[in-house]
């Protein structure tokens, strides 16, 4: 059967597994005409100019004149409110991401050349000044404004190398560029082989992520059995060694034999699970597997609901579930001033992270099925960043990035984000787009 009949026969079968996935049932979940749809109480068309709007009048304004370097290449993320510099660090996660960002923005929604210039100064900045250690595996993790290193290259964190290699492999797609793509493709085989060996001592739920996001990024535009290989053997372990059936949410951390670790078993951080899932949903559709996109559904779902703050608003930062009296201790976001303490079974700082992988996972899942459930949590989670994350209501563009439980305002701060809303923006403005082609109603139909 081909993917397409497969998903338009299957969807309307799974479609109340899916919507009735947690607490409560399929009552209540079931779409309404599509000319009564709303998102965040906005007509589709009204949302995509919204979308729109902060994506062009907003985030890459401020982008532009404050944190992308058009001097020396690669951007800077020590920005304070107002676009003042905190400091002129490159951290090697925020290239990576830049370059991905832009890339993807030129590859998908505006092939504005602006765009793609930035991607490739800043990926020929990472290339000339971010060296490798030894093997090639990881690349030094902060230099100056103009390439000197500050922060040698560590084990301890492979994620520069990852957005590293994410933002390759997207631009040697908008470029062409065999040689890039190539490249990227050595490093990422190399980097899962050394993150997955005995030469660290635990597996970790968000490096499996790293793996599926790139892997399912490189299979829509090329072919490699062993990226494919690498890609099913992260969606295995992470849908049934990180899933926890006890506390019905993952785990962050499993020994180097994937079992449980005795101190980790009652932990989740929700956010995780909701980004993670939605990457899941996102490789099910490319192999048009309909039972693997309900159970991500159902798992995103339940990640979502358990880690939803419903006094408040926002998604908790952990939960370590049944234990009352436990001591997080402070957890400082990197490059951030502020520490937050948290104790109890909650940890509640709240990030603007968890709220954009939210509301891409939601849309994901309602634009597919007409899930009355996703649709409700994804004009929660709008709300909660246009009330309370967004600062325009103090006087300044773009959002809070940390918080605290009460989603405070926060007047200083040392790091604006440059990956996980506008990534959100621009995928969703895709996912908004096949909904308006479809007349408002559920695809039914992979991408």
């Amino acid at each position: 059967m081909k993917r397409r009949e497969f998903f338009a026969t299957s969807a309307a079968a799974s479609l109340g597994m899916i919507t009735g996935c947690t607490s409560g049932g399929p009552a209540g979940d079931r779409p309404g005409p599509a000319s009564d749809v709303t998102l965040a109480g906005m007509s589709p068309e009204e949302l995509r100019e919204k979308y729109r709007k902060d994506l062009f009048d907003e985030y890459l304004p401020f982008w532009l004149e404050y944190g992308v370097d058009h001097e020396f290449g690669g951007v800077m993320h020590g920005l304070d409110h107002d676009g003042t510099r905190v400091n002129t660090d490159k951290f090697h996660w925020f290239q990576g991401r830049a370059v991905y960002g832009f890339s993807y923005l030129y590859n998908h929604i505006d092939p504005d050349p602006l765009y793609l210039e930035i991607a490739q100064k800043t990926m020929e900045f990472m290339l000339a000044h971010f060296p490798e250690e030894p093997g090639g595996i990881m690349w030094a993790r902060n230099v100056s404004r103009e390439g000197e290193v500050l922060e040698p290259a560590s084990a301890e964190d492979p994620f520069g190398c990852y957005f590293g290699i994410e933002g390759m492999l997207e631009l040697a797609y908008a470029t062409g560029d065999e040689e890039l793509r190539n490249r990227a493709l050595d490093m990422y085989k190399r980097i899962s082989r050394f993150i997955h060996s005995d030469a660290v001592d635990h597996e970790a739920f968000n490096t499996y992520m790293a793996d599926l996001q790139i892997g399912t990024q490189f299979l829509r535009y090329w072919e490699d059995p062993e990226v494919g290989a690498i890609t099913a053997r992260a969606v295995d372990v992470i849908m049934n060694r990180f899933y926890n059936p006890e506390i019905r949410m993952f785990n962050e951390i499993l020994a180097n034999d994937l079992s449980r670790m005795e101190d980790e078993r009652t932990k989740a951080n929700p956010g995780h699970g909701i980004e993670i899932m939605w990457m899941v949903m996102h490789e099910a559709i490319r192999l048009g597997d309909q039972s693997l996109y309900d159970l991500a559904a159902r798992r995103m779902m339940q990640s979502l609901e358990a880690g939803w703050d419903f006094i408040h608003d926002g998604i908790v930062h952990y939960i370590n579930v049944g234990e009352g009296c436990y001591d997080w201790g402070y957890e400082q976001p990197m490059g951030m001033p502020d520490r937050f303490y948290g104790t109890g079974e909650y940890h509640y700082m709240k990030s603007l992270w968890s709220v954009s992988e939210a509301l891409v996972a939601t849309l994901n899942l309602y634009v597919r099925t007409g899930s009355d459930r996703a649709r409700r949590y994804f004009d929660m989670n709008q709300k909660c960043l246009d009330e309370k994350f967004s600062l325009r209501s103090h006087g300044y563009p773009l959002h809070m990035t940390f918080t605290d439980r009460e989603i405070s305002f926060r007047p200083e701060t040392a790091r604006k984000e440059n990956y996980h809303y506008p990534r959100m923006l621009m995928f969703n403005l895709r996912e908004i787009d096949r909904l308006i082609e479809n007349d408002g109603h559920p695809l039914a139909e992979p991408v």
